[in-house]
């Protein structure tokens, strides 16, 4: 009989020690959605931005303008872009930051940087034009989204621990 009374307890224990262990998995899970998500909606932020300072800042309709130059173009589209990198994802305007740049072929054949606009300091671009094929078009647009993830919860810190690359997220874009 004494048995039996002991299993009950014991059943109640390894009930709530399972149940930690259920709901520490969900919350992580939460969490690592939540983190997924914001790393689409910065997918979504370079690819939107490269393909405008592409279509807009094209050398073409930026010398039909007197006196205005591709850096010019792509600040105004990296303004833009912070506006709505705000609006998806919380504390962008003081944990992210965009760097648009442009390059093309000068006069003389070489791949050169045309403009560039954004880098708060923090960030500095990871693009490297040595390692562009010669065979691309007249000229490419990268946009470069940074996000430092400083508010993580807990299981967030936990899990940036296994996974380095959830505290600082990254996302490039080449057209």
């Amino acid at each position: 009989m004494r048995l039996y009374k002991n299993a009950r307890g014991q059943a109640v224990i390894e009930a709530a020690l399972v149940l930690i262990l259920v709901f520490a998995i969900l919350f992580a899970a939460a969490d690592f959605g939540k983190i997924f998500m914001r790393a689409q909606r910065m997918s979504t932020i370079s690819r939107e931005a490269a393909l405008q300072g592409f279509h807009d800042c094209r050398p073409g309709v930026i010398m039909e303008i007197p006196g205005y130059t591709p850096a010019m173009c792509l600040a105004g589209i990296q303004d833009t872009s912070l506006t709505i990198g705000n609006y998806l994802i919380p504390n962008f305007s003081s944990n992210g930051d965009i760097i648009l740049s442009m390059y093309g072929f000068d006069e003389a054949g070489q791949f050169t940087q045309l403009g560039t606009a954004g880098g708060s300091g923090t960030h500095a671009t990871r693009f490297d034009a040595a390692k562009v094929p010669t065979d691309i078009g007249s000229y490419i647009v990268i946009s470069e989204v940074f996000y430092d993830n400083t508010d993580l919860t807990a299981i967030e810190q936990l899990l940036s621990i296994v996974l380095d690359k959830l505290k600082n997220l990254y996302q490039a874009t080449i057209v």
